[in-house]
């Protein structure tokens, strides 16, 4: 799928505020805004995850800066791979185990960080970093330019456990060659009179943390890329979803171009559409990927990531695009959800996200399912176009442009697909080789 239309989106946001505000400190303001989106999202799944993602980036910059380490170390790099070091955590429903003060296997979720952030983001091989977040200073490859970096994440990782656990004291009475000895220096100049450490245990680091934060500046490529490795993460948690966001976002846009949209809401339309299912990081796996019809207990679970993704964007993304993603449920007649909205309270944006939900999951193989074929699947565009549901308009756009509309998402998912097979393929080939490593657990 084409990303920089979705670009055109975050650019209005930016230039729809530039009129009060300089350029650097709206650069600032906008990657902040899309961090809280992770943030918000994240805590969806388990609030460890991300506090401690915060905290790590947090002692980590510190250290950095006291140090005046950014010589060698690049600051906005070490904040992404901070933020980031345990996004593998989703995919591999570790979480309760990485916070656990030693464990048998932590290789698992941090095999899948590294390949998160190899694959989706710009990072490359610096990723490395996060793949070794669990080798000591010892083992480290040391002539590597993404070592300082594994390093800081291995130091910051485990301060933070100790101060969680309130055995600071213990943690610097490891072996030496497990630590690296210049972080431990600098780490006590820097926590002199307990500077560092309080506010880890008073909770201002954040605040401390998003002032780091507001001084870098950040292309609009970077920031979507936050976006993009939060919605891959969700979607990749399983075969059977890894397309439905990018197809749902292509036959958007492709409706969108064929009702003559303009470029500005075609950014919008496309953006709320890569969005929309934001909400399903808060939904737990087995109902998901349950293998049948859900229980009414299940479906009202289910419902709920309707909700979940307006808490995550309605403060933080514009309005028009947080209603686009929010409310894919909805239908005409009043009977969908999660507002029950009717015809006249649906855009003509939301509508289309709507149709092209169910047209993705329609023809996507589920686990409960296979796809539907071309006529089954207008069958049920036709029914719940004549039962009031869906809108007209919209449905015929895609009655008339069917086969163009699939040409066109069947290739905007292939890189998609083959991006997911190759993190499938070469995760199994590093579980393999890390599988006799020695580690630390340290989340």
């Amino acid at each position: 799928m084409n990303f920089f239309i979705i670009e055109k989106a975050l650019k209005f946001k930016t230039s729809k505020r530039t009129s009060t505000m300089g350029s650097t400190s709206q650069q600032s303001l906008e990657h902040t805004r899309i961090i809280s989106v992770v943030d918000t999202a994240l805590k969806h799944i388990d609030p460890r995850l991300i506090n401690h993602g915060e905290r790590v980036a947090y002692i980590a910059t510190t250290l950095c800066l006291y140090s005046k380490l950014e010589g060698r170390i690049d600051l906005k790099k070490l904040l992404f791979l901070s933020l980031f070091h345990d996004i593998g955590a989703f995919k591999t429903e570790e979480i309760e185990k990485m916070m656990e003060f030693e464990n048998d296997n932590v290789w698992n979720h941090a095999i899948y960080s590294y390949l998160f952030l190899k694959n989706i983001t710009s990072l490359g091989e610096s990723a490395q970093a996060v793949l070794h977040h669990h080798t000591p200073y010892s083992a480290l490859d040391h002539h590597s330019p993404w070592t300082p970096y594994a390093a800081l994440l291995f130091f910051a990782d485990r301060v933070d456990l100790s101060v969680q656990n309130n055995t600071l004291e213990q943690l610097f009475t490891l072996r030496a060659d497990t630590l690296s000895p210049e972080l431990c220096t600098i780490f006590e100049q820097a926590n002199h009179n307990n500077a560092l450490v309080a506010p880890l245990q008073n909770g201002t680091y954040q605040a401390k943390l998003y002032s780091v934060l507001h001084r870098l500046e950040y292309s609009q490529e970077q920031v979507l890329e936050y976006l993009k490795l939060l919605v891959f993460s969700i979607d990749f948690r399983s075969p059977y979803t890894v397309t439905h966001t990018i197809n749902t976002t292509a036959i958007s846009q492709q409706i969108g171009r064929l009702m003559g949209f303009s470029q500005l809401h075609l950014a919008e339309l496309s953006f709320g559409a890569f969005l929309h299912d934001i909400g399903k990081i808060g939904i737990p796996f087995e109902i998901l990927e349950h293998p049948g019809r859900l229980s009414a207990a299940q479906m009202e679970v289910m419902k709920t990531h309707a909700v979940i993704t307006e808490e995550i964007l309605q403060v933080t993304v514009p309005a028009r695009i947080c209603r686009i993603a929010a409310r894919h449920h909805e239908k005409l007649d009043g009977s969908g959800y999660p507002h029950g909205l009717t015809e006249k309270e649906l855009t003509v944006s939301e509508r289309i996200v709507a149709i092209a939900d169910i047209i993705s999951a329609l023809t996507c193989q589920r686990s409960y399912k296979q796809s539907f074929p071309k006529e089954k699947t207008l069958e049920i565009l036709l029914s719940m176009r004549d039962d009031g549901k869906i809108c007209p308009a919209v449905c015929e756009v895609v009655l008339q442009h069917y086969d163009e509309i699939m040409r066109i998402t069947d290739a905007s998912q292939d890189p998609v697909i083959q991006m997911y097979n190759s993190i499938s393929e070469e995760y199994q080939k590093l579980c393999a080789t890390f599988s006799a490593e020695p580690f630390y657990s340290t989340c």
